[in-house]
């Protein structure tokens, strides 16, 4: 959990310095001095971009890995049940007898 936190923050940090540089960018005149500044300035944007949509997939997929075991382990207790266990072994001569006919 203490992961998912980290990059949930690190995906915030870096979703807002892209907005600030997109906020701040058309009116920079660094920027807009020499065209190798403005590459670097949006070069900059978009991997800040890239590394918070990185963030996250990373956390839908940790999400689908929570629910994925969850799932498993609720398929695992109710097998486990012993009252289900009773059922299906009394179910189990009667689908037999049927499956004869």
């Amino acid at each position: 959990m203490q992961l998912q936190r980290l990059w949930r923050i690190a995906g915030l940090a870096l979703i807002g310095a892209s907005a600030v540089m997109v906020w701040l960018g058309p009116g920079a005149d660094v920027v807009r001095q020499r065209p190798v500044f403005y590459a670097v300035y949006w070069l900059v944007f978009l991997l800040l971009f890239l590394g918070a949509i990185y963030c996250v997939l990373l956390d839908i997929r940790y999400i689908r890995l929570q629910y994925h075991l969850a799932q498993r382990q609720l398929v695992r207790e109710t097998m486990a049940d012993e009252a289900l266990q009773r059922a299906l072994k009394e179910a189990k001569p009667a689908h037999d007898a049927e499956r004869r006919e």
